[in-house]
This record gives structure tokens, C-alpha cells and sequence, in this order.
């Protein structure tokens, strides 16, 4: 073997690794503006949520107001008959009902017309002024009888018709007109009705000094109220009906105070009372069966558009947030360049 040394091993100089590569200035992808699927994400969400918010309001169930409580539908809201003394009536038929009317301009198709229908059981052998008040929440606007502009008068927060029910209408008379509160506040798919008192008959020894062709005009309210209250309840016996249609939608009871005696499968409502003291007032409460099965429909659709817009807030607000951050970096490295 050679003793001959060996030359010294040069170590191997490291290559320094090189650099990772600077990532492309954003300076195109910023001067472009945000994201076009985050902003197009955050309208989605917000036009779901507004319609969300819109279907919520036309599929929760309603709390429509009664009629009843309103600050103008007045404390003592009632219907009462008038007769003179001496009328020859052993029997008598007092008929309320409710009828469609759109007759208001610019306004829907209301359940608000009021039909007072009086019946005699015998026909009268002459003449026999009778005077209807209507109070408070009772009160109609342009009143009619037998299709003319009835005789009326307005007294405080009574309103005066008056009839003549006697031979030439054979003991037959009706008032009608538009009311001025409706007897039923919709809200969604319910329904509150009420009535005014009806059913209430007087007679009285004065009516005659008040009542006859234009006698309404010189009528003050004090000398009514000095006539009607003197006036006591009839003796005789008496009917006393409320009808109330229900249209073609069916109809569920969810509160009533007077059980009627026609309902169901019946298109209308009718409750009754006879006897001598027959006065009858109707307070229910209805849900519209076919309305309330549209709007769970839209309660339903109102959870798929919460959900989604659920779903696209996020996203959006993600992309918003990384846009911004990346622009704010951009705006610091060109300030420290500078």
C-alpha cells in the first residue's frame, strides 16, 4: 500500500434554498372591486330575508281586533224599537242580517251592510210611526227604507229612522245601510264579529208628539231623551234574529258567546231568542279553514327562505371580510413604499 497522503476533501459548499416565489401583486384583482359571488350572495340573502319576512306576515294566524273595541264603537251600542202606545201587536219579529256591500268607492267588497227587518203579527188597521234608533257602534251611513233615502236624524251619538209600519206597509218595514264600523275585522285567516244589542222594544205614551212626516227636523236631543226614557219594555212576545253568511269559504268556530241555532254546513249563521225580554248580542271569533291551510303554506315557505338566506349570509359576508383585508394589506405596502 502507498503511504502517499490523501488530499484534504474540500467540503461541499450549501446552496442556499431558493426563495419561494412573491406572490403576483392583487393590484388588477383589487382595482376590479369585491367579488362578484359575494356581493351577488349578499343580495340573495337579503331578498330572502325580506321575503321571508313578507310571508311571515301573510301566513301567521291573526289577532284581529273585535269590532266591539274600538275607542268609537261606543259603550252602549244598541238597536231598539220605538212603538206608540196602543199599538194593536200581540207579536213581533225583529230580523237582523248582514249583507256584502261595495258601494264605497276605491274600497273591497266588506261584510258591513246592516238589514233590520220588523214584522207585526197582525196588518194594522191605520197608520203606526215607529222610530229605530241606532246607537253607538249600530249607526249606519245613508240609511234606507223600501229603496229610498229613509227619515233620519242624528242626536249625539244616536241616529233616528223613522217608519211608518202601519196599513200601507202592512205591518211590514225594513231599514238598511252601509255601517260605519264593520261587524267583522279580518286578519289573515280570522275573523272577530259582533253585534250591537238588538231585540230592544219600547212603548211610548209621548212617541206620538215626536213621530210623522217630517217630524224628525225639530227634534232636539234633549226632548228625545225625555220621550225614550220614559218609555217602558213591551210585554209582548217577540223574535229576535241575528243572520250572519258565511260565504262560500267553510268556516271554524274558535270562540262564540251565544250558541247558534243554524250553523255547520249551513252558508250562514243564525242565533235566536224569543220571548217578552228577547235582546240578543253575538260576540265569535272564526278561522277560515281554506285560508288558514294557505297560509301554512306560506309559513312553510317561509322557513325554505330563512334557511337559505341562512346559508348565503355567511359566504358572503366571508368574501366581504378576505376582500377587504387583502385591500387593506395592499394599501400598507404602498404607504411604506412610498
Amino acid at each position: 500500500m502507498s503511504d502517499r497522503p490523501r488530499p484534504p476533501v474540500r467540503p461541499r459548499r450549501l446552496r442556499r434554498p431558493a426563495a419561494p416565489p412573491r406572490p403576483a401583486a392583487p393590484a388588477a384583482d383589487l382595482a376590479a372591486g369585491p367579488p362578484i359571488a359575494g356581493v351577488l350572495l349578499l343580495l340573495a340573502a337579503v331578498l330572502l330575508s325580506a321575503t321571508s319576512w313578507v310571508l311571515f306576515e301573510r301566513g301567521q294566524p291573526g289577532t284581529p281586533l273585535f269590532p266591539d273595541l274600538r275607542p268609537d264603537y261606543g259603550f252602549n251600542s244598541t238597536v231598539t224599537v220605538y212603538l206608540p202606545a196602543g199599538t194593536p201587536v200581540t207579536w213581533a219579529v225583529h230580523n237582523v242580517s248582514y249583507t256584502q256591500s261595495g258601494s264605497r268607492a276605491g274600497e273591497p267588497s266588506v261584510l258591513q251592510d246592516l238589514n233590520l227587518d220588523l214584522r207585526l203579527a197582525r196588518t194594522p188597521t191605520g197608520p203606526i210611526w215607529v222610530i229605530v234608533e241606532f246607537r253607538g257602534g249600530a249607526r249606519m251611513d245613508r240609511p234606507q227604507s223600501g229603496g229610498r233615502p229613509a227619515d233620519t236624524i242624528e242626536l249625539g251619538d244616536r241616529q233616528l229612522v223613522l217608519l211608518d209600519i202601519g196599513l200601507t206597509a202592512r205591518g211590514v218595514a225594513r231599514v238598511n245601510g252601509v255601517m260605519r264600523i264593520p261587524p267583522i275585522s279580518t286578519e289573515n285567516s280570522r275573523m272577530s264579529f259582533a253585534s250591537p244589542t238588538v231585540g230592544l222594544q219600547k212603548v211610548c205614551d209621548g212617541l206620538d208628539s215626536v213621530t210623522g212626516p217630517g217630524s224628525l227636523a225639530g227634534l232636539t236631543f234633549d226632548r228625545w231623551v225625555t220621550v225614550a226614557e220614559g218609555c217602558p219594555n213591551t210585554d209582548f212576545t217577540r223574535q229576535t234574529f241575528i243572520v250572519l253568511p258565511t260565504g262560500s269559504s267553510p268556516l271554524r268556530v274558535d270562540y262564540i258567546d251565544v250558541d247558534p241555532v243554524e250553523a255547520g254546513s249551513s252558508p250562514v249563521f243564525r242565533w235566536k231568542t224569543e220571548g217578552k225580554l228577547a235582546p240578543l248580542r253575538v260576540r265569535s271569533s272564526f278561522v277560515d279553514i281554506n285560508g288558514e291551510a294557505a297560509a301554512q303554506r306560506l309559513l312553510f315557505l317561509c322557513g325554505i327562505a330563512v334557511g337559505l338566506a341562512t346559508v348565503c349570509a355567511p359566504y358572503a359576508i366571508q368574501s366581504l371580510v378576505v376582500y377587504a383585508a387583502r385591500r387593506r394589506r395592499r394599501s400598507r405596502r404602498g404607504i411604506t413604499a412610498s
